[in-house]
Formats: structure tokens, C-alpha cells, sequence
């Protein structure tokens, strides 16, 4: 079966339904734990001010475009390795790549089509060098907006007196409902966003796309190999 025969295999495909229900169950047993705990359901209030105040900071939109971003230190590091210039940015990743390109050259004439088939080669390197780094970015930019020790001891409050069971069922409708995409996921995608335009890239003198001359190159050095 063709996944891509549709364009929902390319754009994905929602149901909308599970939105309007997930939010209709967070509402409820947010209701119902509040209702138990009575007196003390400030706990709740402010256990699930922090979560959403969290998940607000942390903007799927923002993410993704840093992730995509985050890619122009390696494309600057293949162009410069490329041109003989060293490392400029004094980037950690730089000797990575260095070893890489050294020992894969290539016969292209135009200095774009080096970048962007290196650029491609190198994407899920870089993506395990730069993905932990980011995240503690990230994690070091919450903790400017919440503070995780009360919020576990919200937590924790809140469950001993409705039950774990309880706080794990709101936990899990909250997370369905309003993390449809993490934001380590939308950076990982917008980093992949980077990958395609480089595998689309077009090489002026062949006319041929980096996917195609990745596709030969490769194709050549098993020829080679055997």
C-alpha cells in the first residue's frame, strides 16, 4: 500500500473529535479532583496553572523555526571546510564534520552542491549533537517560569488526598489533549525541514537534485566496494 497516494499521507490526517472529547475529559476530571479536594483545590489550581503555563512557553511554532535554524551552523561549517577556511565559528561539531568531508570527496564543481550534499550527509549527526543541547535550553528557559519543586509537591498533595490513580488519569488527558506535537518534536522536524531543502537542492551543471546524486553516489561505491 502507497501511504503517499493521498495527500493526507503528506499533510497527516486528525481526528477532530479526539480534540473536542480531550478536552471534555481534562474539564471533567479536572472538575471531579477539584470537587474531592474541596478546601484544598488551590492545589490543583496551581499544580495546572504551572503545567499550562509551561506548555505555553514552550511554542510548538517556535521550536519548530529554531530548529530549522538551528541547522545554519552546519551548512556554515560544510562551506567553510569546503573552501579551506577553517574553523571560523569555533563551532564543537567542526571536526565532525571535518573528518566527514575529508573522507568522502566528491567530484561536484559547484561549491552550493558540496554544502547541500554534505549538509544532507551530516543532518542526523548533527541532529544527536545539537538535539541534547537544545533541550537543555529549553529546560533551563522553564524553570525561569515554573518551579518544579512545587509542582511535584503539588502533585503530591493533590494526590494524597484523591488517589495517584486520579492525578495520573488528569496528567495523561491534559498531555492528549494540549501536547498534540512536543516541542523536542517540532525541533527534530525543523531541523528534517533543513534535510529536505538540502536533498531538493538542484546542482546547476547536472540538474540533478542532491536526493539523485546521494542515490548514484552511493550506488557507485557498492559498485566500487564489490
Amino acid at each position: 500500500m502507497n501511504i503517499f497516494e493521498s495527500e493526507h499521507g503528506i499533510l497527516g490526517k486528525f481526528d477532530l473529535t479526539s480534540i473536542t472529547q480531550g478536552t471534555r475529559d481534562f474539564i471533567e476530571q479536572a472538575r471531579l479532583i477539584r470537587g474531592e479536594l474541596g478546601r484544598q483545590s488551590y492545589l490543583l489550581d496551581n499544580y495546572l496553572n504551572d503545567l499550562l503555563t509551561a506548555l505555553h512557553q514552550t511554542l510548538i511554532h517556535d521550536s519548530a523555526i529554531a530548529g530549522f535554524d538551528g541547522n545554519s551552523p552546519l551548512r556554515r561549517i560544510c562551506t567553510d571546510i569546503i573552501r579551506g577556511k577553517g574553523n571560523t565559528g569555533n563551532h564543537a561539531f567542526y571536526q565532525t564534520a571535518e573528518v566527514y568531508i575529508n573522507e568522502h570527496p566528491l567530484p561536484y564543481q559547484e561549491i552550493s552542491t558540496l554544502t547541500e550534499f554534505f549538509n544532507a550527509a551530516l543532518s542526523d549527526v548533527f541532529l544527536e549533537h545539537i538535539y541534547p543541547l537544545a533541550f537543555e535550553k529549553y529546560a533551563d528557559e522553564l524553570k525561569n517560569h515554573i518551579d518544579y519543586e512545587e509542582l511535584i509537591r503539588n502533585y503530591k498533595e493533590c494526590a494524597s488526598v484523591v488517589g495517584k490513580e486520579a492525578m495520573e488519569k488528569l496528567n495523561q488527558f491534559l498531555s492528549q489533549r494540549f501536547m498534540l506535537c512536543s516541542a523536542m518534536a517540532a525541533f527534530s522536524q525543523g531541523l528534517t525541514d533543513a534535510f529536505l531543502q538540502s536533498l531538493t537542492h538542484r546542482d546547476k551543471e547536472s540538474q540533478k537534485t542532491i536526493i539523485q546524486l546521494w542515490l548514484e553516489n552511493e550506488e557507485g561505491r557498492s559498485d566500487h566496494d564489490q
